[in-house]
């Protein structure tokens, strides 16, 4: 099995590499991300420590999932990035300095200074990879664990948590679910379903079928004119070497906005009956909405029953106070 380990040290190297701030100190504590993928082979042994994340295409694809960070991760990337700017601006102190003297130089020589004026780095300007950034990690279009005709399977170990569909991307080459996408929870012991496919769109944006490129759908503009799916698996996914009782349908939760961090086409998920839809540009939580809906309407029948149980009491209190009335009235009249 190939392993990628996201370290944060892994992640700020990178940002070295590309000319971004220095690594901060060495003996904070990082996030350790490890993942891999479950490759085609006869022995299939899982660890019921970890999740498992299977998805199921009708194509050889490229899909992208990154980790929703716990309150522990987001501080320790806080705590990093902190470090580093402090690191960072000591630096720019020095340089700052040996460019005033620069300066100071060439205006006693009438000349025009040679160098650039170093930038303060800020807490507003100080860049840093976020933490969903540093554990995301794209599935295929390689280590296929199953395929066939108009099948493909990926399995990959992850650890435990929530994690999005951030997009069909490769190389930052793709489409980003950046304008509605999905989350789900992957539990250990489990594995979690999935199954991507994409639906083509006329100029409307009304789906008008998948698989083949439908005639009247412009080929140059195919990134936007295509639709992502993300639904529930059908039975070919149930491959034998896996523990039927282990495969559970993803619970797909709406995220209507993640950020374009890999710069890719920007799109968004198809609407998925029963968990979210879209009125132009905004994302509905459908059970959210049916959950307002029935609280409303639990709301509306509560005071109907309060009134009803008010009509009823008053009604009673009426016919106590009839019934005094005319018991006293007979009284009177005995008297």
């Amino acid at each position: 099995m190939n392993i990628a380990k996201c370290t944060l040290a892994a992640a700020t190297a990178a940002l070295i590499a590309t000319g971004s701030p220095a690594l901060a100190d060495d003996d904070l504590p990082e996030i350790e991300f490890e993942t891999q993928i479950v490759k085609d082979r006869e022995d299939v042994v899982l660890d019921p420590a970890k999740a498992y994340i299977l998805l199921q295409s009708p194509v050889a694809i490229p899909a992208t999932f990154f980790k929703v960070p716990t309150d522990e991760e987001r501080e320790i990337v806080s705590n990093e990035r902190a470090a580093a700017l402090t690191k960072a601006h000591e630096k720019w102190v020095k340089e700052q300095a040996g460019y005033e003297r620069h300066l100071a130089t060439a205006q006693k020589r009438n000349e025009q200074p040679t160098r650039t004026k170093p930038i303060e780095p800020t807490e507003e300007n100080f860049s840093w990879i976020p933490p969903e950034q540093q554990m995301m990690f794209s599935i295929g279009p390689l280590n296929r664990f199953e395929k066939g005709e108009g099948l493909s399977l990926y399995l990959q170990e992850v650890p435990a948590g929530e994690y999005v569909y951030y997009g069909t991307t490769n190389l930052g080459l793709g489409a980003c679910a950046c304008m509605g996408t999905v989350k789900f929870e992957a539990k250990p012991g489990t594995i979690t379903a999935l199954r991507y496919d994409g639906v083509w769109l006329d100029k409307n944006g009304d789906p008008i079928g998948r698989g083949k490129i439908p005639d009247g759908v412009d080929t140059n503009d195919a990134l936007v004119r295509v639709a992502m799916i993300i639904e529930k698996v059908d039975d070919a996914a149930f491959d034998p070497r896996l523990p039927r009782d282990w495969i559970r349908d993803a619970d797909l939760v709406p995220m209507p906005f993640v950020p374009n961090w890999l710069g890719a086409e920007i799109n968004r998920i198809a609407p998925i009956p029963g968990v979210l839809r879209y009125e132009r540009d905004e994302m509905i939580d459908v059970q959210a909405e049916l959950a307002r809906e029935q609280a409303e309407a639990d709301r509306l029948a509560a005071e109907a029953a309060e009134a009803e149980a008010r009509a009823k009491a008053d009604a009673a209190a009426a016919a106590a106070e009839a019934e005094q009335a005319e018991t006293e009235a007979e009284a009177a009249t005995e008297g």
